[in-house]
């Protein structure tokens, strides 16, 4: 009788964009931060305490979102996790958090340039 080949159980290989502890805490530390740059932003420039809660929470749930959908490796966004590494995933989190600043920013010069206007217009 002739043996049978064995098939070779080949070990699953390591996946480059597993996400560990030390890129969870930069994430999650990234999106504090910006938030609380956020809400003193907002309170420099006289706005009320809600109003900068408000701003704050937006930001850490950008923040998380981004990071989120960027541990959830989806498709095309694996090359990402293997260039960067750790740094990656802090930028993923930072672009979330600062992107209610930017259209929150854009809303306060919208109305700061109409109530100009419309005091020149009349």
């Amino acid at each position: 009788p002739t043996p049978t080949p064995q098939k070779e159980e080949k070990a699953p290989p390591a996946d480059a964009g597993d996400i560990g502890g030390a890129e969870f805490v930069l994430g999650v530390t990234i999106a504090a931060l910006i938030s609380g740059i956020g809400y003193a932003m907002m309170r420099l420039n006289n706005q009320s305490v809600s109003k900068g809660l408000r701003l704050a929470l937006w930001c850490t749930i950008g923040g998380l979102a981004v990071y989120i959908v960027y541990v959830l490796e989806i498709p095309g966004i694996s090359w990402q996790q293997e260039r960067g590494g750790i740094w990656a995933t802090g930028l993923a989190a930072f672009i979330g958090s600062i992107i209610p600043i930017l259209v929150m920013g854009i809303a306060e010069l919208r109305q700061w340039i109409t109530s100009k206007s419309e005091r020149y217009w009349g």
